[in-house]
């Protein structure tokens, strides 16, 4: 193989290891920030003013083929109306860190908590009444799996642009074994 033929490999490959660098970081930077993000409307949202709501639809929806593997992502569908200041809403977040998940058991959970003409405590943003949750204290399992699922990206997108260094420096203690 010549020598021009062996640099054009090794560009080629760096090429394609760094798209993987920044698909992997900016990945895991954008699923870390929306957890953070979570944390800290979850801690907001504690002290937000509540009024009265009623659930006015509540089901398990399937999103097919969304967990990745081609099986379903059972979520809860969740709608519910309230009124503040005397202007109606309609919402349908019950929390912060809200997630589907392949167990559909998760999300008939949540409907069986929210059936359909309940009356429930909805709490909203005091500057934005549009914004508003059931839960005020969040989805710690969802928040948890977006700070674990965004760092494991994070941290892949590192040992990706750090390959090639350990490839070289495997390859000189290999060789001064060797030699």
């Amino acid at each position: 193989m010549k020598k021009s033929e062996s640099k054009g490999r090794m560009q080629g490959g760096l090429l394609f290891l760094g798209f993987f660098f920044f698909i992997c970081v900016g990945v895991g930077a954008f699923v870390i920030y929306s957890g953070i993000k979570d944390i800290i409307h979850t801690k907001v949202s504690l002290d937000w003013p509540h009024t009265s709501g009623k659930i006015v639809s509540s089901s398990v929806e399937a999103s097919q083929g969304s967990t990745g593997t081609g099986r379903s992502a059972w979520h809860a569908d969740i709608e519910y109306e309230y009124t503040v200041n005397s202007q109606s809403f309609i919402n349908y977040r019950v929390s912060f860190g809200d997630y589907g998940s392949s167990d559909k058991s998760h999300a008939q959970g949540m409907v069986s908590r929210y059936p359909v003409g309940i009356t429930v405590a909805v709490y909203y943003q005091p500057d934005d009444p549009g914004e508003s949750i059931l839960e005020p204290a969040g989805t710690k399992t969802g928040i948890m799996l977006k700070l674990v699922v965004g760092s494991v990206f994070l941290f892949l997108g590192v040992f990706i642009a750090l390959a090639p260094y350990l490839a070289t420096m495997l390859k000189k203690r290999l060789a001064s074994r060797n030699g």
